[in-house]
């Protein structure tokens, strides 16, 4: 289970942004910001691998071309 950084330190994000944050929140704002970055790509990529097996594994053209509308993806 992956827990939010804020509530393993204590930080409310929106109770910062009301008031002026100090330098060392601002720092873990800024840090936290960069893994959700990191999560996200990471994210990204694996659903992007996953579709591209998916259309690799499919039988016929017309499944490929089903798979890469499914996925918002342009057909090739």
């Amino acid at each position: 289970m992956i827990v939010p950084i804020e509530s393993t330190i204590g930080i409310d994000r929106d109770e910062i942004r009301r008031r002026r944050p100090t330098t060392a929140e601002r720092e873990v704002i800024s840090a936290m910001s960069f893994v959700e970055r990191l999560r996200q790509r990471r994210h990204n990529n694996r659903q992007a691998r996953a579709i591209n097996r998916a259309i690799q594994a499919a039988p016929t053209p017309a499944m490929r071309e089903e798979i890469r509308i499914l996925a918002q993806r342009q057909p090739f």
